[in-house]
This record gives C-alpha cells, sequence and structure tokens, in this order.
C-alpha cells in the first residue's frame, strides 16, 4: 500500500469467536527494526502503562462483581462477559 491509502474490507476474527470487518489506512512507514529503548521508550512505555492500567482495571472489577448491585437489561442477558454478575445475582 502507498502512503494514504485504505485497503479493502477483510474480516477478523477474535479470540473470543467474534467476526469483526476492517478497514485499514497506511499513514506512515518504518523500517523494521527490533525494539530498543534508545529508538521506542515512548512507545514501550505507553505500552507498559496500558498494560497496567487494564491489569489494575480487571483486578478491581473481579474484587466488586460480587458485591456491587447493577440491573441488566433483558436484551443484554445474550451478551458475553456478563455471566459473573448474572452468577452473583442468584438467590
Amino acid at each position: 500500500m502507498k502512503l494514504g491509502e485504505f485497503s479493502k474490507p477483510f474480516s477478523y476474527t477474535d479470540p473470543r469467536g467474534e467476526t469483526f470487518y476492517r478497514i485499514v489506512q497506511l499513514q506512515s512507514r518504518s523500517q523494521p527494526h527490533v525494539a530498543s529503548l534508545e529508538k521506542d521508550y515512548a512507545k514501550i512505555q505507553t505500552a507498559a502503562i496500558e498494560q497496567k492500567k487494564s491489569s489494575q482495571t480487571a483486578e478491581w472489577v473481579e474484587e466488586k462483581v460480587l458485591s456491587t448491585f447493577i440491573r441488566i437489561d433483558q436484551s443484554f442477558l445474550g451478551c458475553t462477559g456478563i455471566h459473573k454478575w448474572l452468577e452473583g445475582a442468584k438467590p
């Protein structure tokens, strides 16, 4: 692809089995290299911070899921990822 071009739509199946469609735009091009702190410090730092945030959020949710009241509308009962709250709601 050339800079600024868009790809044709393509499907992507995530690890949970859900299929998505994507279109990609090439915004910049860089030479391939092995990541190093000298060249990629900002990217490595950002990735580490985001991973820590995600981990802390998941841990907090796991801790609070059974002690937090939420109301789940009937139309969302088939969604993945809400089973923890549904299990905690059983009398």
